[in-house]
């Protein structure tokens, strides 16, 4: 799937042409850090300190993620990922279609607060 920002959307609705550079959208991103991640993990365990295997990263417990639905590198072996990343779940993501643009809405990644209610509510 291919991400357009503000100004390539505007051109695609006014021109129905697509930007010549592709850019991988927000799920695919997540998609391809999980993958990756899983395998490092699965095949070897770390891989050398100085790759990493996503340019971006999520802020946790101050906003929209929790860190329990995160993947990272852990404090002993190093799986490319220095900071958090929202784990990819599929089914954590509703289509949504308005006109001819596909869109995804998220839907069940939990928020901090709502994680520290459900362990509240474990306990009791």
């Amino acid at each position: 799937m291919e991400h357009l920002d503000e100004k390539a959307l505007r051109e695609f609705h006014a021109t129905n042409t697509l930007p010549d550079v592709v850019h991988p959208c927000l799920m695919c991103k997540r998609y391809v850090a999980s993958f990756m991640y899983i395998n490092a993990r699965a095949e070897c365990g770390s891989i050398p300190g100085d790759s990493l295997i996503c340019n971006f990263y999520n802020l946790i417990g101050v906003g929209e993620y929790a860190l329990e639905q995160c993947i990272m590198s852990g404090t002993t072996e190093y799986q490319g990922l220095p900071a958090p990343v929202v784990l990819h779940c599929r089914r954590y993501y509703r289509k949504e279609i308005q006109g001819n643009v596909t869109y995804y809405i998220q839907e069940g990644y939990l928020r901090p607060e709502e994680v520290t209610r459900q362990k509240e509510e474990q306990i009791f």
